[in-house]
């Protein structure tokens, strides 16, 4: 029998060097680096109801050490959190229970749904159009404005919570059940409702077996509220003790920095460039990572003179590859090319005045966009 062949050290070889250096535990990782469930809002059972809480931190024993294990998987992970519940209570629950309840509250796209009770309440504000500017001439002819712009209306679920929503969410989840409430508190005059609210009741039936029976909260994915600004962003980094969404903006200005050309403080953009704006979305993916997404704002400059399109590939290419990977046995490989389109020079002249997303060292200065940014007209 052949001896085992043994490692022979190198001379240079250092002997407190081990190539195989053994993987630590989870948890002797900075624990904020998997609480990535801490601020979630979960509909849990406690005792014989269901009620909401929000996740607030890990659980620790008596000595100070974090509860159970966490694992990429959240059935596989045991770690224990505290939820705070609307009265003040606080119940110690396990990972994996937190994330099937969260994952069951949820569309396919993450954001969380609510069943509507009952409409309770409505109010308008100063933005909110008034009759006399409820209707626009089209082709002659008068007909009513279409809009819900400055409504809220205030809603009960059925865990027993209100909370006031835009009025067209509210519409789009339970369009019969408002048109009812507009009838009997005789808001059909008012130009957010008028043009509308007669149709939906003519279709009663039809709408009611095509519309789904569930409100879509936009704000709020896997049970965490999603910012709508980079001030709202900090700000619950700062409720929470977290930096999520301040990591996620850094790692989404470190991928498009080479975009911009900054100009030195004073300094102006070239004659006959145009100034626009940025927009930033937010997201959260399915395990919970904060993402962050900064576009141009390409609908404030002028149409181009020519078609742009981006050429994809088609879905029978695809299909085809697929069929013949199946038949010949092969593996199926992706890969993503991170910012590609950041490779490709600007043939716009247009520029941004820097905001807080930049760092407090820019804000307000001029910057060139020099790189194909993801919303732009020609990009």
């Amino acid at each position: 029998m052949e001896d085992v062949p043994r490692h022979e050290q190198y001379e240079d070889d250092d002997e407190n060097t081990n190539p195989a250096r053994p993987i630590p535990e989870a948890d002797e990782t900075p624990p904020v680096e998997y609480d990535k469930y801490v601020a979630s809002k979960v509909q849990i059972p406690v005792g014989d109801s269901m009620m909401y809480g929000t996740v607030r931190r890990r659980k620790r024993d008596e000595e100070g050490n974090l509860i159970g294990r966490t694992n990429d998987n959240p059935i596989l992970d045991t770690a224990m959190y505290e939820v705070e519940f609307e009265d003040g209570k606080v119940e110690a629950f396990y990972a994996n229970q937190i994330a099937e309840h969260i994952y069951a509250s949820v569309d396919d796209e993450g954001y969380t749904t609510y069943e509507l009770a009952e409409i309770v309440d409505h109010k308008r504000d100063a933005s909110a159009v008034n009759a006399d500017d409820g209707f626009v001439t089209l082709r002659g002819r008068r007909v009513p404005k279409r809009t819900t712009r400055g409504w809220e209306i205030c809603v009960e679920w059925k865990d027993g919570s209100t909370s006031w929503e835009p009025l067209k969410d509210v519409k789009e989840s339970h369009p019969v059940k408002l048109a009812e409430y507009a009838v009997a508190n005789k808001l059909v005059s008012e130009p957010a409702f008028n043009w509308w609210v007669p149709y939906t009741l003519k279709k009663r039936d039809r709408i009611i077996r095509a519309v789904k029976r569930r409100f879509h909260r936009k704000n709020e994915k896997f049970g965490l509220e999603i910012p709508n600004s980079v001030k709202r962003a900090l700000e619950i980094d700062k409720e929470t003790g977290t930096k999520y969404w301040e990591e996620a903006l850094a790692k989404e200005m470190k991928n498009i920095w080479p975009v911009f050309e900054i100009k030195n403080e004073g300094e102006t953009a070239p004659v006959g460039s145009t100034l626009i704006d940025l927009t930033i979305v937010f997201d959260v993916k399915m395990d919970f990572t904060r993402k962050a997404r900064i576009c141009a704002r390409g609908d404030q400059t002028d149409p181009p003179s020519a078609i742009t399109y981006a050429s994809v590939v088609s879905r029978e290419s695809v299909r085809i590859g697929l069929l013949m990977a199946a038949l010949n046995d092969l593996d199926v490989m992706s890969a993503d090319v991170a910012g590609a389109y950041l490779n490709a020079d600007c043939p716009e002249k247009v520029h941004i005045i820097c905001g807080p997303e930049f760092g407090t060292e820019y804000i307000g200065r001029v910057a060139i966009i020099k790189k194909a940014l993801y919303g732009l007209r020609s990009s």
